[in-house]
């Protein structure tokens, strides 16, 4: 079972897996994103991309069903965005996905494939060049 709050309006908390929260700060490493709101800043940017790609039942379906979400939930993670929170709850409304703790799994799924598995170097190159300039990732 998952626990999942939203003890303040623009704050996301949610127990998951070490592993996953492991994945976030090999990103943050790898990459160098070391600003305070980098982890608010991936999420914000991945949610963005996962809602313009319209992810079908089946695909979140097989996602959700994917070994690497899988596990105990041990840590927290504790995101203080209130622009990801509308963006989980409008994920959460285009995908039928219920479950907060379901959409933190998938963003982690998905930084994982594009930055770590893949290494997709557009989104990596976009992700440093805001870092370094100090800009916010959130746009509309």
């Amino acid at each position: 079972m998952n626990i999942v709050k939203k003890s303040r309006q623009g704050t996301l908390e949610s127990q998951l897996p070490t592993h996953l929260v492991d994945i976030i700060d090999l990103v943050k490493a790898q990459l160098g994103l070391t600003r305070k709101k980098s982890t608010e800043k991936l999420f914000f940017f991945f949610l963005q991309n996962m809602i313009a790609d319209h992810y079908n039942q089946t695909t979140i379906t097989r996602l959700l069903n994917d070994g690497l979400v899988k596990g105990r939930p041990i840590k927290s993670i504790t995101i203080n965005s209130l622009e990801v929170v509308n963006l989980v709850a409008k994920f959460k409304a285009q995908t039928k996905v219920n479950s907060t703790s379901d959409v933190v799994r998938l963003i982690i799924l998905r930084i994982y494939e594009d930055l770590l598995r893949r290494k997709d170097q557009t989104i990596i190159k976009e992700l440093i060049i805001n870092e370094k300039k100090g800009e916010a990732i959130f746009y509309a």
